[in-house]
């Protein structure tokens, strides 16, 4: 063995720890990320897991062993709930179930047959599997962030690694039935790759997080509440950022009597001419157009 097992645990045991905190935090203050919080159960999960991985793994108790690697599954299961929601804004609870029962039973199934060394494997592909799911999941949502997104992906691709050569080594040696706890270079590489992987992680998902708030606030900010089209601010700054072509036409479009629709039936029915005439103007404009309110009924 060239590393304390224990000692690793405990490192992965606190950096899960402190990232499920942080990313609970961050949820706490941004209610509408429901994905910091799914990626919060699932650390939490894998947390428990590696309490019952390292306190009970002497003497070797094949039933605490499949208890620590459903706990793990699951935790990583929901993690990959996590990426998909933070790509997709909601989860396909079908798939992703069906996936995990499967992945569930078969671990169960090996280790009720008495083969935990194949349980353990099956495990490690499962978590591998995830890991690669969800790495996917954020390289195909990478325009956001192009370099930061790249990184994650990577480092969600070496874990699913790491867990795919536990259990390689596993099943290359013959190790079918275990009645110790897996210790070999494979693992060691592994727990290394969890912890590094762990922190740069969540690092980069809050960073990114926080960037697609920052966006989102500022197109908050550029777009007119009632209408949805762009405001005075936005297209003053489009004008003044990109040099108008030759040709371009600029169209001012102006509700007759608007007044008098406020002041016979109520603000709230004209609200509403202005957000069914703007609706009606955003499905005339072509995709190079520019649409936008100034203000009252201007547009």
């Amino acid at each position: 063995m060239l590393l304390d097992q224990n000692s690793l645990l405990i490192a992965i045991g606190i950096a899960a720890t402190g990232l499920m905190l942080t990313l609970l935090v961050a949820w706490a203050g941004a209610r509408q990320d429901r994905f910091l919080l799914l990626w919060s159960a699932g650390l939490s999960l894998i947390v428990a897991a590696t309490i019952v991985y390292g306190l009970f793994s002497e003497p070797y108790v094949p039933a605490q062993q499949f208890t620590a690697f459903a706990l793990l599954v699951t935790g990583f299961a929901i993690t990959h709930a996590g990426t998909v929601m933070f790509r997709l804004g909601s989860v396909p609870p079908g798939p992703l179930a069906l996936i995990w029962a499967v992945a569930i039973g078969s671990l169960g199934l090996s280790f009720a047959l008495g083969y935990s060394g194949i349980g353990t494997a099956l495990c490690n592909l499962a978590c591998g599997m995830y890991f690669l799911l969800a790495g996917s999941e954020i390289w195909r949502a990478r325009a956001e962030a192009r370099l930061a997104m790249w990184i994650q992906s990577l480092l969600y691709w070496l874990m699913a690694a790491s867990f795919f050569l536990c259990a390689g080594v596993l099943l290359a040696n013959g190790q079918f039935v275990l009645t110790a706890r897996p210790s070999n270079w494979a693992e060691d590489i592994n727990s290394l790759v969890i912890i590094v992987a762990l922190v740069g992680i969540g690092t980069l998902a809050l960073a990114i997080n926080q960037q697609r708030a920052t966006t989102a606030e500022r197109r908050r900010a550029l777009t007119d509440s009632l209408t949805g089209l762009m405001n005075r601010r936005a297209l003053f700054d489009w004008a003044d950022t990109l040099p108008l072509a030759d040709g371009t036409a600029v169209i001012m479009l102006d509700l007759d009597n608007f007044k008098s629709i406020n002041d016979t039936f109520g603000h709230a029915r004209g609200d509403e001419v202005l957000t069914r005439f703007a609706s009606i103007v955003r499905q005339q404009v072509r995709a190079e157009d520019k649409a936008a309110r100034l203000g009252a009924d201007l547009l």
